[in-house]
């Protein structure tokens, strides 16, 4: 065999636009296993779980007398020893003054990707204009089409803000703005150089990504499970290059073709073994606070945009090397701009401010909208905590728990008794990610341990939010979770919100008469305010608690 020859015909394959054509393909990929994955995770969940069903136990006598001391010692606190206290900035003013800090920061970096892609690309093509023109309208034109072109940019680009800000109206903003965007872009475009990638058209790519990133839990998943298809992909490229190379260079020798046939299959293996280490890097990372699952979202989208801009910087542009290096320009303008603009945010909220969440298992759809509009500013103030259940399974799927799942760990991270309770305690996230958020602590329980777990978090967190909107007499968990805020007096730092559903008598019942007039913080028809009023109301109870 020919090294020589294999080396030059492998380093010669033109594969750029492969590699692009690869990303965009893991991103198909993705978006066709998400939904499987989503099914396959919470049916596991329920599995690990023991079943959804739920009985009265009494709510102190179970779990009180037998807990060994390691665990009580671990519910002390949930304030760190070292934080220094914001006391005079209200908790109200803390969470927005930092979502709005955050939402310019990414804007401005939003607006320099957009600004410097479209001066990128206007200069290796400039409009054409008529010669005869005076220099002036020259101008006056080429800037006006600079103007249309950036805000048309900022419009398909809106999607990364909203992300990095984990903003609840995602979806109607992708509808109503960055949809437009992309249709108006594929009609002023013109020829692109997207036929180049396996005539794969803009259209269906660009389908894909708003279905990737649009649904609320397909984008908990895909930008994990792309990373892990990617380098399966990517291998099984370079193998086809070296495979191709072999045997252009051996004349199609059919015992060697067989050969190299067989090794190509053996690479399917170190693929898969690539993915899982994959898997672990980014769940280390992300554990590791690296970044958030905002900035993981947001990093793919802002990818899937670059990634035609900078094809099209390459394809249209004369030279050796200044394609690579005037493709690069926008991507390295906006790191450093973000990079910056992140690290001039204000310091986190200290300390931090825990919130137990509590609800009725059932409908997930609102409960999903309760906890994003409650969270969108809460966790700029501090962690929420909840107990896991198959009705939110799929709501907070984080990177660590899609890689112990796809790699059969995920048993692993479940309570199933008092030392695995006590570990977990241990390990309550409360440190910020990058961008200055706190995260949402699941507690995923086998079996009746969760008694264990809501009775520790309710004496841990500051303050308590539990939903009531579906509770009726039937609902023996609740039931519950309601006689232990009663009788471990924590009524004092809970806001319990009702509707028209609520069966009020059900609920007086369950709080039964550990107080004669226990101070009672209810919250009517929560929907009808706006996602930073709602964050006040419950403000309001943490506030005189953390005072205390």
């Amino acid at each position: 065999m020919n090294l020589p020859c294999v080396l030059k015909g492998f380093l010669n394959e033109p594969r750029v636009l492969h590699y692009g054509f690869i990303l965009i393909f893991s991103l198909i990929v993705a978006v066709v296993l998400a939904p499987l994955l989503l099914y396959l995770y919470r049916r596991r969940i329920i599995q690990l779980m023991g079943g959804v069903a739920q009985t009265k136990v009494s709510a102190l006598g179970l779990v009180q007398p037998t807990l060994p001391e390691e665990l009580e010692s671990a519910s002390a606190t949930l304030v760190p020893g070292d934080g220094s206290s914001d006391s005079t900035e209200s908790l109200a003013t803390a969470g927005r003054q930092r979502a709005r800090q955050l939402a310019h920061a990414v804007m401005k970096t939003v607006l320099v990707f957009a600004i410097i892609t479209i001066a990128t690309r206007m200069a290796m093509k400039l409009p054409a204009l008529d010669p005869r023109l005076w220099p002036v309208l020259q101008a006056v034109v080429w800037s006006v089409t600079f103007f249309v072109w950036v805000l048309l940019m900022l419009g398909m680009t809106w999607p990364i803000v909203l992300l990095g800000t984990a903003d609840p109206r995602f979806a109607r903003w992708l509808l109503f703005v960055t949809v437009p965007c992309f249709l108006l872009y594929l009609a002023i475009r013109g020829p692109f150089s997207w036929h180049e990638l396996s005539q794969l058209p803009s259209e269906i790519f660009i389908l894909f990504m708003c279905i990737g990133l649009g649904s609320r839990h397909m984008r908990n998943v895909v930008p994990t499970l792309m990373l892990a298809v990617l380098p399966i992909l990517l291998i099984w490229l370079e193998v086809a290059a070296v495979w191709h190379s072999i045997d252009e260079c051996s004349g199609h020798s059919p015992v060697l073709s067989g050969a190299v046939k067989v090794l190509a299959w053996l690479t399917i293996i170190a693929s898969i073994w690539c993915a899982y280490r994959m898997l672990g890097a980014l769940a280390s990372a992300y554990w590791s606070k690296r970044f958030s699952d905002a900035q993981l979202q947001m990093l793919l989208w802002f990818v899937l945009m670059a990634l035609p801009l900078v094809t099209n910087v390459i394809f249209r542009s004369a030279g050796p090397s200044a394609p690579l290096i005037l493709a690069g320009i926008p991507v390295a303008a906006t790191a450093g701009a973000y990079y910056w603009l992140l690290h001039h945010l204000p310091a986190p909220h200290r300390p931090p401010v825990t919130l137990l969440l509590l609800r009725v298992f059932g409908q997930s759809r609102r409960e999903e909208r309760l906890l994003d509009r409650l969270a969108f500013y809460w966790r700029f103030v501090g962690p929420v905590c909840m107990i896991g259940g198959p009705d939110l399974a799929k709501a907070y799927v984080e990177p660590h728990e899609v890689a112990a799942f796809l790699s059969r760990r995920l048993s692993g991270g479940f309570i199933a008794d008092a030392a695995s309770l006590a570990r977990r305690m241990r390990e309550i996230d409360l440190e910020p990610d990058p961008d200055t958020r706190y995260r949402v602590n699941e507690f995923f329980c086998a079996g009746e341990i969760w008694i264990a777990a809501a009775r520790h978090l309710m004496q841990r967190c500051d303050v308590v939010v539990i939903d009531l909107r579906q509770f009726h007499a039937g609902r023996l968990g609740t039931a519950t979770e309601l006689e232990m805020l009663s009788q471990l007096g924590a009524l004092s730092k809970t806001i319990i919100i009702v509707g028209k559903a609520t069966d009020m008598d059900a609920m007086r019942e369950a709080i039964g008469a550990a107080h004669e007039s226990p101070p009672l913080h209810v919250l009517k028809e929560a929907d009808r305010f706006k996602p930073y009023e709602f964050f006040a109301k419950v403000v309001q109870v943490a506030e005189r608690r953390v005072q205390c």
